[in-house]
């Protein structure tokens, strides 16, 4: 569920800045929108990294039943 994507761990390594970017981007997604987005976040050594994620949902019978999604750093571009 939404919900269960939007809680988890991995959204508190999301710069508070960009956490409504990214809350958004996954709305999209579970509503059934490919997107791609550039977003910040911390590692777990405490740097901060820019990161492209592009996410597609997977459809069984119209509704999303999956997200694949990869992400790329891009912090020396």
């Amino acid at each position: 569920t939404l919900d269960d994507i939007q809680n988890g761990d991995w959204i508190k390594t999301i710069f508070p800045d960009d956490a409504p970017l990214v809350s958004g981007f996954v709305q999209r997604l579970v509503a059934g929108h490919a997107e791609t987005i550039e977003h910040r976040l911390h590692t777990k050594n405490g740097e901060l990294r820019w990161l492209r994620v592009h996410g597609r949902p997977v459809f069984n019978e119209n509704r999303v039943v999956q997200i694949i999604g990869a992400g790329q750093d891009i912090t020396q571009q």
